[in-house]
């Protein structure tokens, strides 16, 4: 393997690489010709062909023994699917789904102990998180149950793979296409390029910056492929076809996947004022998902003494701060969900009891509301709070999903979704009052139906009359049996 560095050459405004945020978006570069190191390459975006199909298994940590659980993943550029499935579980008991340590979905399992996550991107919602080399869990009350690794090191070894690519041809060769796939079966790796219509030579393989293959073009064709013994592991990596230090074709290693890494940032921060004993101290509790969609949670103090202060989260204790001397006073502050070694954020922080104490003594209590009350019309603090509905059992198949959000300028709506339940009527209830009815039809071969209330209702819409803030929603079928319920976070 050889290490390498090369010259890619860029055809006027192409959109050969760039930086970017989410799978399928490029920034394109006018430059002619760009010399580089390959450690400061902007890594180019896998295109639209490409896709992902892959399952293995989770393996139970002991606090269940008896647990079982498989995960199934399809991606591709217009929709994107991740499903969990956990079996003999403790029956009629409620388990929450953590992907890369954040929590992505909550359920409670049937009178057999059998529960589905299924996650899923539409054309109007995005997936929200990639889950690509994060490790999946699925937890009780009283601790993770199943645990494993999704498309990494540390994956089952009864993991089955297939991730497919395009590698797009440059100005030295702007009418060539390539792909590239990577399989695991029966436990072996194989790593395929092909190239089409590119100029007839030898080339280098590149994978991250080494010098991996040999590809053979004749014809203007060529393929190459390691079935047995590879030593690489090509996911997420960039791919160059190149002669020396010329790059005729690029790509990345890395299926499209529609709707991830697309959220818009909100920041909801709610103040503290002053605490017991201390009337100059002050601090605030935030919570906040920026563009990649990543959730964060802060607590910060400040013009307290120097210390240590603990940190509890629903009675649990989830960290200390600790106030230091700064050029603005003494403060600390505790973050949850920090790229940068904070705690993990594996609860969640819309109504959970908070509690600062100095020693035994508390400072302050309080519940985080999220969301807040609605402020006069036309001056509001915009919002979206998402929730995964509880299944009760009654449909087993089913997944429920809510949605608050209001946006600056008061426009305030309030959904309701329903996929893979049965088909028929429907009814929204909000804390024993039924408010809509609804169709769960076939779309796209697949159960679906929802209803939105809106302040402002448009065709098709109905009137926002109530807040679902601290209410219990429920969603009965045609028998008015409750099929899947949440009690919304209070303000």
């Amino acid at each position: 393997m050889i290490p390498y560095k090369g010259n890619v050459v860029t055809a006027g405004l192409g959109p050969i690489f760039g930086r970017h945020r989410s799978i399928g978006q490029f920034a394109c570069l006018s430059v002619l010709v760009t010399a580089f190191a390959w450690s400061s390459v902007a890594v180019p975006a896998a295109l639209a062909g490409g896709k992902l199909k892959a399952k293995g298994s989770l393996s139970s940590t002991g606090e269940e023994a008896a647990a079982s659980g498989s995960y199934i993943a399809v991606m591709k550029a217009k929709k994107s699917k991740f499903q969990v499935k956990a079996k003999r579980l403790s029956p009629v008991a409620d388990y929450e789904l953590l992907v890369g340590g954040e929590l992505r979905a909550s359920a409670r399992s049937n009178g057999g102990g059998n529960v589905k996550f299924k996650l899923q991107s539409s054309q109007t919602e995005g997936l929200g998180f990639d889950p690509r080399g994060a490790e999946v869990e699925v937890r009780s009350v009283s601790g993770a149950v199943l645990d494993g690794v999704f498309a990494a090191a540390g994956e089952s070894s009864d993991t089955k793979y297939d991730e497919r690519a395009d590698l797009v041809g440059t100005a030295l060769a702007p009418g060539a296409e390539g792909k590239v796939r990577y399989r695991i079966k029966k436990g072996q790796a194989s790593f395929e390029c092909e190239v089409e219509d590119a100029p007839d030579g030898t080339y280098d393989v590149v994978v991250g910056g080494v010098v991996e293959m040999t590809l053979v073009v004749a014809g203007g064709d060529g393929e190459v492929e390691i079935e047995d013994g590879l030593s690489f592991d090509p996911r997420g990596k960039t791919v160059d076809i190149a002669q020396g230090s010329d790059v005729y074709l690029t790509g990345v290693a890395r299926a499209p996947a529609g709707g991830i890494d697309e959220c818009e940032e909100t920041e909801n921060r709610q103040e503290l004022g002053a605490a017991a004993g201390y009337p100059a101290s002050s601090g605030y509790l935030e919570y906040e998902i920026d563009d990649d969609c990543d959730p964060g949670f802060e607590v910060e103090i400040e013009d307290l003494p120097l210390g240590s202060y603990e940190v509890q989260i629903n009675g649990i204790s989830r960290g200390t701060i600790e106030v230091v001397s700064t050029l603005d006073g003494n403060e600390g502050e505790l973050e949850f969900g920090d790229d940068d070694g904070g705690p993990a954020l594996d609860f969640e922080p819309i109504g959970a009891t908070v509690l600062i104490l100095e020693g035994v003594t508390p400072l302050w209590s309080t519940t985080f509301v999220g969301g807040g009350t609605t402020p006069p019309t036309g001056s509001c603090d915009a919002f979206e709070i998402t929730r995964s509905l509880i299944r009760t059992g009654v449909d087993p198949s089913v997944k429920g999903e809510g949605r608050h959000r209001r946006d600056d300028d008061c426009d305030e709506d309030f959904q309701v979704e329903i996929e893979d339940g049965a088909l028929g009527t429907h009814t929204v209830w909000i804390d024993g009052v039924q408010k809509a009815t609804f169709e769960v039809v076939l779309v796209d071969d697949e159960p679906e139906g929802e209803v939105e209330f809106d302040n402002e209702p448009k065709a098709g819409e109905v009137l926002l009359d109530f807040d679902p803030a601290g209410k219990l929603i429920e969603v009965k079928n045609a028998g008015g049996l409750v099929i899947a319920e949440y009690t919304w976070p209070a303000n």
